[in-house]
Order: C-alpha cells, then sequence, then structure tokens
C-alpha cells in the first residue's frame, strides 16, 4: 500500500510539473493545418476493412496540374507546413516524383502512406527513402496469417521486405495499425517480439487506432472502440513503452486543444472534394472554392465545437483530454466521448487513461 501512494505521489508531483490544470493563455496554441493529398483512389489491394474503398480510381481525378496547384495553394497558408501523400496507394501514380518533389521545394514536410506491397513505383523505395521525411506503412498484423487474411494473401512478405528496405534509409518509418477483434490476438502477443526483433535501433515510429466504420467496413464488421482497444492492449502497449519504444502521443501536457483534430488538417478527396477529417463529409470542391477560402470558412464553423464553449463540456476537468469526443461521430454534442454517454465509467476511463500514460512517460529511471 505504501508503495502505491508513493507512486500516486510521484504522478501528482509530475502532473502538477507539467501544469496540466494550469489555465493560461501559453496553453492555447495555435495549430499550421496540415495538407493530405489523396492523389488517387486506385490501389492494388482490396483490404477488408478500407475506409476508402481503395481500388479502382474515381471519375474525374485531379490531374497532376491541379494536384501541383494545391501545393502552392497551401503553401500561401503554411509556410512550412506538412503535407502527406496518399490514396488509394500512391506509389501507383505515374507522377508521383513530381508531386513529392514540389512538396519538398515549397519547404513542407514531407509524408507518404503506403501499403508497401509495391515496388516504390517509378522512383523505388530507397530513393523515397531518401527523400521523403516519414514513410508510413500499413500493417494489421504481425503474423502473416492474421495479416493476410485482412490485408490479402502475401502482403506480409512484400511489407516485411520494404520495411526492411527502409530501415536502411534516413526517412523515419510509422507502422499503421489498425485494430480489431480478428487481429487482436496477434497485436497483444505479436507486436512486442516484432519491434524486438525488426527494430534494433528503437527508432520507427507506432500508429495504433481503431478501425474506421466506412467504406468497406460500413457494417462495422471489423470495428473495435478506443476504449475497448485500450481495455484488450493496454497492457501489452505499457510493456512496449516501458521497453523504450516512443511514449503514447495521446499524453496531455497543459495544451488547451479547443476540440478533437477534426480542423486541423485539409484533406482533398482523390476528385477534390474537401473534408476536415477524415471522417467528416465531403463539404466543397477544389474546382470551385479556393483552398483558402474553404479553410477560414470551415474554422468558423467549427468555433461551434470549442469544448470552452459547450454547456455540457465547459466545466468539466477532463474536457482538454477527451476534447469532447468525435464531432462528427456526437453531431451536435448529444455525448462527450467517443464511447458514449458522458458518465461516471466514461469519466473513469478517461481519468485512468491519463494516469497510465502519465505513469509511462515519467517513469523512474
Amino acid at each position: 500500500m505504501g508503495g502505491t501512494s508513493q507512486t500516486v505521489n510521484r504522478l501528482l508531483a509530475k502532473l502538477h510539473q507539467a501544469r496540466f490544470y494550469r489555465d493560461d493563455a501559453s496553453a492555447r496554441r495555435t495549430y499550421t493545418p496540415k495538407l493530405t493529398l489523396y492523389i488517387s483512389n486506385r490501389c492494388n489491394l482490396k483490404c477488408v476493412h478500407c475506409y476508402a474503398s481503395g481500388g479502382e480510381p474515381l471519375p474525374s481525378e485531379l490531374t497532376t496540374e491541379e494536384l501541383l496547384d494545391l501545393i502552392d495553394q497551401y503553401s500561401y497558408i503554411a509556410k512550412a507546413g506538412e503535407v502527406t501523400i496518399s490514396g488509394g496507394e500512391p506509389t501507383l501514380h505515374q507522377d508521383l516524383d513530381r508531386i513529392l518533389r514540389a512538396v519538398i521545394e515549397r519547404g513542407h514536410r514531407s509524408v507518404l502512406f503506403t501499403n508497401g506491397t509495391t515496388n516504390g513505383g517509378g522512383m523505388g523505395w530507397i530513393s523515397l527513402g531518401r527523400i521523403v521525411n516519414v514513410v508510413q506503412l500499413s500493417i494489421d498484423a504481425f503474423d502473416q496469417p492474421t495479416n493476410d487474411q485482412i490485408r490479402g494473401r502475401g502482403t506480409f512478405m512484400k511489407i516485411l521486405k520494404t520495411y526492411e528496405t527502409l530501415y536502411q534509409t534516413p526517412t523515419q518509418i510509422r507502422l499503421s495499425v489498425c485494430a480489431m477483434p480478428q487481429n487482436i490476438d496477434s497485436l497483444r502477443t505479436g507486436l512486442l517480439p516484432f519491434l524486438n526483433q525488426y527494430d534494433p535501433q528503437k527508432k520507427i515510429g507506432l500508429i495504433l487506432s481503431p478501425t474506421v466504420v466506412a467504406g468497406r467496413n460500413d457494417a462495422g464488421i471489423y470495428a473495435f472502440d478506443y476504449p475497448e482497444l485500450q481495455k484488450a492492449i493496454g497492457d501489452s502497449l505499457d510493456e512496449i513503452w516501458q521497453s523504450g519504444w516512443r511514449f503514447p502521443n495521446t499524453f496531455q501536457r497543459n495544451d488547451h486543444q479547443p476540440r478533437c483534430g477534426i480542423g486541423s488538417s485539409i484533406l482533398i478527396m482523390p476528385d477534390g472534394g474537401y473534408r476536415a477529417c477524415t471522417f467528416a463529409p465531403i463539404s466543397g470542391n477544389v474546382r470551385k472554392q479556393s483552398l483558402a477560402d474553404w479553410y477560414s470558412a470551415t474554422q468558423k464553423q467549427l468555433e461551434l465545437f470549442n469544448v470552452d464553449n459547450i454547456e455540457m463540456c465547459k466545466d468539466c476537468d477532463l474536457r482538454h483530454v477527451c476534447l469532447g469526443g468525435c464531432v462528427v461521430k456526437m453531431g451536435h454534442r448529444v455525448r462527450c466521448t467517443s464511447s458514449g454517454p458522458c458518465t461516471p465509467a466514461n469519466r473513469s476511463f478517461y481519468y485512468e487513461k491519463l494516469v497510465r500514460e502519465s505513469m509511462v512517460l515519467f517513469r523512474e529511471n
């Protein structure tokens, strides 16, 4: 009991040091919006949970010149931003080289989302690894049978080969894993052994997220909500972080974000549709409205969802942790968290999440 008390005292001291509850203007940061370009819906895979239903190109996809013009438009509102190139599978695009070089020449950080199962397109993986800041590889299990059941036969070995090639280049590798009931055992038992074997330098990043109920997963067969995910593999994640890999990126310092991440990125679909986040509906098109005009109008609309102003959120000491939940899923704030109504059980979940991640972040050396 005494040890537990000491641990709690250390935790509270660290939280106080992080000024988590301090209310001052310095905590209200402004963020440069990020740009995500889905340069085509064309994909060589048909993953069972793909929210974009990638496969065939969409009618009237943006031309390369239109994509380059969008990078120019973005550069007027973000002098040193971040541009993510996604798809479909972007390495299948014939002008990926031109698009990436335009991003780099305009001083932006470059990110490439890929399934890792191609030859890297016209550039090849080694060249991509030398010029792209971050390559995010999608993998959905850490054993071949489970991954291949989700992403397609033979994908596990192809992804692994691409990973090993990129590991020798300067790029930052991120593994993107969609958690679902079908792969939870593989994540629980296979993730740490995989990292031990394939990341000896402990330099890669890891993004572990629930699947999106959209596209080929519209029925939610492969869905896992975040609290369910945390409950299922929380102990495994703790072991990973405590073994020296990157800390959870969800730990909240005194960083007063006004809402969930909606609006912090500008997403442009292959046919030019604007989205404020992956979950948001199409709300305009680049062929009818400039990027700057759309972004300005969207930011004004999103002020309606500021947790400091919403009646049911504004006095809650967890509002800058849960951020009121997903704006799109919640609609007009009928609920306050992603898992359901704002109940004591949900509040307890976020308190425990905060404590758990804090214990990792502030662990004793």
